[in-house]
């Protein structure tokens, strides 16, 4: 029952990652939707977040019946892309999610602040959807 938690959690966190990376190709080449994805991102934001809670607290549980995993090369880098997750998430909700909304109504005429906070956000974003890869494949794989 516990790790079905830790899978539901991981859907709702990777889900609006994912999410939020095809809205945002979406707005790529229709920049007219940025309006729209600036007032839908606060919501996929807290579900990543729940997601995150959920696989946070589920996590220790399976942890605590596999102590063994303390040494395990791959699973201390699977907490370290957790950790760089959680960072480049609190960046996404503190700096770029707000900037975006206040972006958006120029979004469409690509001025020079947009395409200089375009740059940040996709590193931001490119960084967020990595880290969620390497960790779902250290978890399938290798733990």
């Amino acid at each position: 029952m516990l790790r079905l938690i830790h899978i539901l959690g991981a859907l709702l966190a990777v889900g609006g990652v994912l999410t939020t990376d095809f809205l945002l190709f979406v707005v790529d080449l229709k920049p007219k939707f940025a309006v729209y994805m600036s007032k839908v991102a606060p919501v996929i934001s807290t579900q990543i977040w729940i997601g995150l809670i959920v696989l946070g607290t589920s996590g220790v549980f399976i942890f605590q019946g596999r102590p063994w995993l303390t040494d395990n090369t791959f699973f201390i880098l699977k907490k370290a892309l957790i950790l760089l997750v959680i960072i480049n998430g609190v960046f996404l909700n503190v700096y770029i999610t707000p900037k975006f909304q206040s972006l958006a109504s120029e979004w469409a005429d690509k001025t020079e602040r947009v395409e200089n906070f375009r740059k940040i956000a996709m590193v931001s974003g490119a960084l967020s959807f990595i880290s969620w890869i390497g960790v779902i494949i250290l978890s399938v794989l290798f733990i």
